[in-house]
């Protein structure tokens, strides 16, 4: 009958169970093997003296002079990345349903290293949303049918602007991507959508001005685009080309 075989006290223990029935003993890295003289009757036993509900009492009853298997059972933990709940370490689901077994243990008492899992667990969360968003937003951007693109005069970035679209521009926002190599752009630079079928757009406040076929826009004044308007981000009037402002012209989707 296979099973795996106690390292700390040579009990042989059922292939599903995570801790040693006898000794409290880690045995999530033991190795299944074939046990010769394991008997069914055996392990029946063996559960109920320590019932998994009630896990801690395998480390109450732990056999002492093995440090390793009382540092393993009494004093780590493992939180839960569903609900933020601390466990024993030797817990293998908590009671919101989510699986254990493959979160990080930390040393009891050890707030940091819980706080700071809880930091990147949180950020790694807000990092998979944003994904997902922006994953909608592309699906429902081929959905609805294009109506203008707002298109870099260098070729290297296109704004698709839809029925429904409302963009704000800078180097943290729409066009990010481009955006990010033009110094003279703020993170949140002008911000340009749809009204009544017709192409608004605003300079939001940043430091450098925003442009109209060479003409600087009021801040938080809307003006109407039309097919063929240049938009400079970033540039002042009468200046020649700048590499790190953003040159873009108006079309008419096809």
């Amino acid at each position: 009958m296979k099973g795996k075989k106690c390292p700390a006290c040579g009990t042989f223990n059922r292939i599903s169970n995570i801790i040693c029935a006898e000794c409290g003993e880690d045995l999530l890295r033991v190795p299944v093997t074939e046990g010769e003289n394991a008997r069914t009757e055996d392990f029946v036993k063996a559960a109920e003296r320590t019932p998994e509900k009630d896990l801690v009492k395998a480390a109450e009853s732990a056999p002492t002079g093995n440090p390793a298997t009382e540092t393993t059972v009494t004093r780590f933990r493992r939180r839960c990345p569903r609900c933020n709940a601390v466990h024993p370490y030797q817990k293998s689901r908590c009671e919101c349903g989510m699986l254990l077994l493959t979160q990080p243990p930390f040393e009891e008492g050890d707030e940091n290293h819980s706080s700071t899992f809880t930091d990147n667990l949180s950020e790694s969360r807000l990092q998979e949303e944003k994904a997902r968003e922006e994953n909608v937003r592309e699906e429902n951007v081929r959905e609805e049918k294009v109506r203008f693109l707002l298109r870099s005069e260098d070729g290297r970035c296109e704004i698709k602007l839809t029925e429904n679209a409302d963009y704000f521009l800078g180097r943290k926002e729409t066009g990010g991507e481009y955006l990010s190599q033009k110094s003279f752009v703020s993170s949140r630079h002008a911000r340009i959508y749809l009204s009544e079928g017709e192409v608004i757009l605003e300079h939001v406040g940043s430091t450098n001005p925003t442009l109209v076929n060479g003409s600087e826009i009021a801040s938080n004044m809307p003006i109407l685009l039309e097919p063929g308007d240049l938009v400079v981000f970033g540039a002042r009037q009468n200046q020649d080309y700048q590499e790190m402002a953003a040159y873009f012209r108006l079309y008419a989707a096809d």
